[in-house]
């Protein structure tokens, strides 16, 4: 029967042993749940901080596109169609005093700026400078081509009065031909709406105008028989 006592103390020691282990797990439970509450706690932050930074991307794009908009879109470059109008009409338009290229444009703005896309400067010359030797190149050919297909008009004239004469004509009459063959062609009738210009010798000048346009469509004209002797004595 002595064997009883110690049974029942193993029982108790057994029983405390076991109390303990199920408090440290229990311990240890809880332990493992706060971490995990903590790092979710923690997840939920960054998910909640980068779809707060995503909102901020997202804003900051659409401001970027309005402030495009608004803007405009870029200007396009100036096709080549635009840009030879632009080079031909600066280097046709008429020269001022002093044979100069004229500094202001027809709208009122620099010439200086309305070249600047299509001309640029070098190390010696400005892009106006440059575009100038272009105009009075330009000028001067049509002034020597008029001076050279009505020479006895220029003579009636004078060197003064017939370049006056010349300019007011290519205002008016602008070459609109590939050859400058036809430049002289409306200079007859445009004597006759303007007789100012070349009074006091008006009716003369007519003529000798007239005279010397037949003399330019004779030499490059169609070849016709030529007249006989007895043809102009029955005329």
């Amino acid at each position: 029967m002595p064997p009883a006592p110690k049974a029942a103390g193993k029982s108790k020691a057994a029983k405390v042993r076991s109390a303990k282990i199920r408090a440290l797990k229990t311990a240890r439970l809880r332990e493992s749940m706060a971490k995990s509450g903590r790092s979710g706690g923690e997840k939920a932050k960054t998910r909640n901080a980068g779809i707060s930074e995503s909102e901020n991307s997202t804003t900051s794009a659409k401001r970027i596109s309005t402030k495009l908009l608004k803007a405009g879109k870029p200007k396009a470059k100036p096709s080549l169609a635009r840009t030879q109008k632009l080079f031909a009409t600066a280097v046709m338009r008429r020269l001022t005093r002093g044979d100069k290229t004229d500094r202001i444009w027809s709208d009122g703005r620099r010439t200086a700026d309305v070249i600047a896309p299509i001309i640029k400067p070098n190390d010696r010359l400005s892009a106006l400078d440059r575009l100038e030797i272009y105009n009075r190149q330009y000028w001067f050919r049509l002034l020597d081509i008029l001076a050279s297909d009505f020479p006895g008009l220029r003579a009636i004239l004078g060197a003064r009065k017939f370049h006056r004469l010349s300019i007011a004509y290519l205002d008016a009459h602008p070459s609109q031909s590939f050859t400058l063959r036809d430049l002289g062609q409306f200079l007859v009738a445009f004597l006759k709406t303007n007789r100012a210009l070349s009074a006091p010798h008006t009716a003369l000048a007519i003529d000798m105008a007239r005279f010397e346009w037949a003399q330019v469509i004779a030499f490059d004209g169609a070849a016709l028989p030529p007249v006989k002797l007895d043809e102009v004595a029955s005329t």
